[in-house]
């Protein structure tokens, strides 16, 4: 095991609806994470993870106990969506290879939101940001636009939603917008159900579409995370000691449950899932 570096913050890489590693075009790895004085540092290592190196002047202030998510688009500009102060804010750093530092900050949202998820995606000549958040009770999402110039933001509430997550419709390499059409899943939690919302894009504007249930939770629902692979947003979700995963197609037509073997490690406090090439899923729980 290598250690990249230690922390003494409980919201290391709080919350797990959030994207916290993120790969650029040549292959740099870059890991990001709390420490403890309510600052994000940022990591990267060129020898898939052998050894690491820290971009000091990256280093973001942030409230830990609000989370953040950090993602490289295709061209290798960096974004985040993370809680400096007092709302919800937007940055980005172009070519994070080469550049040390963020861009100034964009507000996003001045109420107390917590547990952001963000994805980037190239928009003609320009970028779109997408961010979904929630205050602990009410999840909205936003579609930032012109990221790399002036951004424009528009606000769509999801109603009543904790653990929230985002993604876009891609080639499955979670960079290459498929088809021309940068759709836009969100999944949340809440009450005693998994629900999905899709964001039709048409001409450089999006549609919410109605909520979907995926699944009925009568149990523990704090662990949720998503990933669009190419043709299904996947879902890992927690119930009490059980750790299932739901399937929707990218038409936002069918759902597909599964559960994986079952855990024996009590109630399930962490998930994470991604894919690979095949679209086979891989699935991470810690209980």
């Amino acid at each position: 095991m290598t250690v990249i570096d230690t922390t003494t913050s409980n919201f290391g890489l709080g919350f797990c609806n959030g994207r916290h590693i993120a790969r650029t075009s040549t292959g740099r790895v870059w890991m990001g994470f709390q420490n403890g004085s309510s600052q994000i540092e940022f990591w990267y290592s060129d020898d898939e993870g052998s050894t690491w190196t820290q971009n000091t002047s990256a280093t973001l202030s942030s409230e830990a106990s609000a989370g953040f998510s950090f993602f490289i688009d295709i061209d290798d500009h960096a974004h985040i969506a993370h809680k400096p102060a007092t709302s919800l804010h937007y940055q980005r750093m172009a070519n994070i290879s080469s550049t040390s530092s963020w861009a100034t900050s964009f507000s996003v949202d001045s109420r107390y939101e917590i547990g952001p998820d963000i994805v980037a995606f190239r928009d003609g000549a320009s970028w779109i940001a997408a961010i979904t958040s929630t205050d602990g009770a009410n999840a909205r999402v936003f579609i930032l636009k012109y990221v790399d110039t002036s951004p424009t933001k528009s606000n769509y509430s999801l109603g009543t939603g904790i653990n929230v997550s985002i993604d876009f419709r891609h080639t499955g390499d979670g960079k290459t917008v498929a088809g021309g059409e940068p759709h836009v899943y969100v999944v949340g939690s809440y009450s005693a159900q998994l629900y999905i919302h899709k964001f039709t894009y048409s001409g450089g504007t999006y549609t919410m579409g109605s909520k979907t249930t995926m699944d009925n939770i009568t149990a523990k629902r704090d662990a949720v995370s998503s990933s669009f692979d190419g043709s299904r947003m996947v879902t890992a979700y927690a119930e009490s000691d059980i750790v299932y995963i739901a399937e929707r197609d990218a038409a936002d037509t069918t759902t597909t449950l599964i559960t994986p073997t079952a855990l024996s490690d009590g109630d399930i406090t962490n998930v994470s899932v991604t894919y690979d090439a095949n679209e086979n899923i891989h699935l991470w729980a810690v209980g």
